[in-house]
């Protein structure tokens, strides 16, 4: 195929744009936008649903594992006070001690949680 001069002449303009413009990006320290970047520019409407109903599953998996962590430490304090009553026989004081350090492990992995989520924005 043969190029006339109007085309070479738009290739050699072509070519000294991205030159001017890995030049510049280069002077102001970032790279180039790849194939990604302009792919995010073109979705479609139905992409962008998809993307915010992954967005919003993933928050909900977040809530399922918190409240989870929360629960699991509760369940813990009461199988650990349940056994320490049985083996040195404090019934119940041994079950109210490790219930309420199980509460105060959950919030803590709740405060820790939030902290991290604080982080993140």
């Amino acid at each position: 195929m043969k190029m006339n001069s109007d085309d070479s002449d738009l290739e050699l303009r072509r070519k000294k744009f991205e030159h001017d413009l890995s030049d510049e990006q280069t002077r102001l320290g970032r790279e180039a936008p790849g194939k990604e970047y302009f792919r995010t520019l073109a979705k479609t409407p139905l992409e962008k649903e998809l993307e915010k109903k992954e967005n919003s599953m993933g928050k909900v998996s977040e809530y399922i594992r918190i409240s989870s962590e929360f629960f699991s430490a509760i369940i813990v304090g009461i199988a650990l006070g349940y056994a320490s009553d049985k083996l040195l026989g404090t019934n119940p004081w041994g079950l109210i001690v490790f219930v309420l350090l199980g509460f105060c492990a959950g919030v803590l992995n709740l405060l820790r949680y939030t902290n991290d989520a604080k982080k993140n924005k």
